[in-house]
């Protein structure tokens, strides 16, 4: 407002009518002195007299803010003087984010922005997460069981929690007889279950005519159902769930059985719902199959190599489930820096590079899963072949450099013999010392100083990073190489991510014939040291 003081207080006021941001003042007795174009039009689309509005107290001229967050944060400026911000939802539709300013004169002025499609695109990475960490509990405690009854079990248990759903039945096909037998249930009374828990696959029900055309059946609403299958009209009364769904349970083209779901307080099935529950159908025929393999070989080979691919086709669904909000946040995210919906504030540009910055930190949470995985699996290749340490040294400095110069740290590449050389996967050798560098610059203070250097001994090369940084606890050396281990958070260090960069490196150099030790001192800093076999001379 530091401008608005050599301008006219109409010219002012004409400027704050063409923003999209809504400006209102306030007096001292939290009265409206000038509400701009946005709120007037709010207030209209609301079916209030924004004209009338100017001079009554905030409640009398918008009675609907009581008890918001807004009304509580603005009372509280004009009350304490101090300047507050506060985020909600106004509806189901718009989503503010406020701030309030005390005025020289006693009042406040109160800015609010519209961050809907920034909230929306927040929601969809948080559901999508969340269904994904809900998926793999399931799918991890599928993976633990190796009888067909208790996968139906496990399904139910574990399942009908994750897809928030409030009754189901698992059927498993009986090829034989060509009938699927109800094998477990939940959620349902006993005698609602037709034909003794025994369906004719040649029956007009649900369940046997998803599983007969292979294709999931979704009904939104149960009179649809009942006039849809007759069977049901005798047990509309005596279930609740309100949607219902039958999904084939099918694995690598062979049919094992069925599961129908039933859901209440459900308006529709969304692409999104239809996604996730075929995504956990697709788990639990995997764990069908993997059950009855086991059960006809009696050997838990066959049983381990199932679940290695759930495991793997769990983070390919995961991956998917995340990447693609993911991706239309980035997308999103570049449509608004780019000015195309519109020009932006300077505290917007600075809430869209925060988004910009956490979406490929989420990104690169998912790549580190992924390659984990595939470690774990045995999933990776390595080209070994022999190279000069120096020439991979050097490499990685004009990667690493400008990122810790920024964060203020020096970076020293120490001198070496170039002659030393060393017999790895290039590639692999640089994703290690990355690893390394940037874990370096995470835990050391702006000031600090990292190097690398290298050295021989024997018929082994040993790569060292040494920053002096925070150090870690003797108690904590051998956990750091753990997956999913942060020392550091326990510390309360202000950092972020899957705990995975040196589980991964580790298993990477012992690939390679190495190994990756540590040496710290609480306060001084650390040093990790790649160890790599040796070869004589490139000549």
């Amino acid at each position: 407002m530091e401008n608005a003081k050599s301008s006219s207080p109409i010219a002012v006021e004409r400027a704050l009518d063409v923003v999209s941001d809504v400006f209102v003042v306030f007096d001292r007795d939290f009265r409206i002195v000038f509400h701009n174009a946005a709120n007037r039009s709010a207030m209209k689309a609301a079916g209030m007299d924004p004209d009338a509005a100017v001079g009554k107290h905030v409640l009398d001229a918008m009675p609907q803010l009581e008890g918001t967050t807004g009304f509580v944060e603005s009372k509280r400026a004009l009350d304490e003087r101090i300047s507050t911000e506060w985020e909600e939802s106004y509806g189901p539709d718009v989503r503010l984010r406020g701030r309030a300013y005390p005025t020289e004169d006693g009042g406040i002025l109160v800015v609010a922005t519209n961050v809907t499609d920034e909230w929306r695109a927040r929601e969809a990475a948080r559901h999508a997460l969340e269904r994904a960490r809900r998926l793999q509990d399931v799918t991890l405690q599928l993976g633990k069981t190796l009888t067909t009854d208790g996968v139906a079990h496990v399904a139910l248990t574990h399942g009908l929690s994750a897809l928030r759903a409030a009754a189901g039945i698992v059927y498993v096909l009986d090829t034989e007889t060509n009938t699927l037998h109800a094998t477990a249930f939940d959620g349902i009374r006993d005698d609602v279950l037709p034909m003794g828990h025994v369906v004719s696959m040649d029956s007009t029900t649900m369940i046997s005519e998803a599983v007969r055309a292979g294709q999931p059946i979704y009904i939104d609403r149960l009179g649809d159902a009942v006039d849809r299958y007759p069977h049901m009209r005798e047990a509309q009364h005596r279930v609740t769930p309100q949607a219902w769904a039958s999904i084939p349970l099918i694995n690598d083209g062979r049919t094992l059985g069925g599961i129908t779901l039933g859901f209440n307080d459900l308006p529709e099935f969304t692409q999104d719902d239809r996604d996730f529950i075929e995504t956990f159908a697709a788990q639990c025929a995997q764990a069908l199959e993997r059950a009855r393999l086991y059960q006809e070989a009696a050997g838990a080979r066959i049983a381990a190599e199932q679940a290695n691919r759930a495991k793997s086709d769990f983070l390919a669904a995961m991956s998917h489930e995340l990447r693609t909000p993911l991706n239309a946040i980035g997308g999103y995210t570049d449509l608004m820096a780019m000015g195309l919906r519109g020009p932006l504030t300077p505290t917007q540009e600075e809430d869209l590079r925060r988004i910009a910055r956490n979406q490929t930190h989420l990104l690169g949470i998912i790549n580190d899963i992924l390659n984990f995985a595939r470690l774990e699996a045995g999933g990776v290749d390595l080209e070994i072949e022999d190279m000069l340490v120096h020439e991979v040294l050097s490499g990685i400095e004009p990667l690493v450099a400008p990122q810790l110069g920024q964060r203020q740290l020096a970076f020293r590449l120490e001198p070496i013999d170039r002659t030393l050389s060393m017999r790895a996967d290039r590639e692999r050798v640089q994703q290690i010392l990355l690893n390394l560098l940037t874990n370096a610059g995470k835990f050391t203070e702006p000031g600090g100083d990292i190097s690398v250097g290298a050295a021989c001994d024997g018929s082994t090369v040993r790569i060292a990073v040494r920053d002096t940084g925070v150090g870690i606890p003797s108690d904590k050396l051998d956990a750091i190489f753990e997956p999913f281990v942060q020392v550091h958070r326990a510390l309360a260090r202000p950092t972020a991510g899957t705990g995975l960069g040196l589980a991964i490196s580790r298993d990477l150099a012992r690939k390679m014939g190495g190994d990756i030790t540590v040496a710290s001192t609480p306060g001084a800093g650390s040093t990790f040291t790649l160890a790599i076999p040796r070869v004589r001379a490139i000549t």
